[in-house]
Order: structure tokens, then sequence, then C-alpha cells
């Protein structure tokens, strides 16, 4: 029998964006650079990667992200 379990990850520590600020959702193909550290990625392609957007739960918008060492 399985006895389950998690896996717990620190929160990411980010410590740049830029640009610090700008449209999110009506800007296509806009790039986002995220600095910092404690990045994840659950896979070698990190095809996991997400960026979240916003405070609220009810209007998180999540973005697709590319990881570069």
């Amino acid at each position: 029998m399985d006895g389950g379990g998690f896996t717990y990850y620190l929160s990411p520590h980010v410590t740049a964006i830029e640009p610090s600020f700008g449209h999110v959702k009506s800007t296509k193909d806009q790039e986002i650079e995220v600095s910092g550290s404690g990045f994840v990625c659950l896979d070698d392609s990190c095809s996991d990667l997400n960026c979240r957007f916003g405070n609220d739960p009810t209007s998180y918008i999540y973005v697709k992200a590319n990881y570069v060492s």
C-alpha cells in the first residue's frame, strides 16, 4: 500500500522583474525577465514552469515560462 506523501518546496526569492510594469493581458509575446533564486523545475526541460500574476486567487493569470540559467 502506498503511504502517499508530498514534496514541499520553499517559495522562490525574486530579486528583479523587467520590465517592472506593463499590460500582461494585452501584449502578445511580451517577455518578462524574473531574476532570483529557488526556482524549481520538475523535469530537465522545465516544461512545467509557469509564472503567476495577481494577488487574488479568483483572477490569477498563469503564463508559460522558460528557464534560463
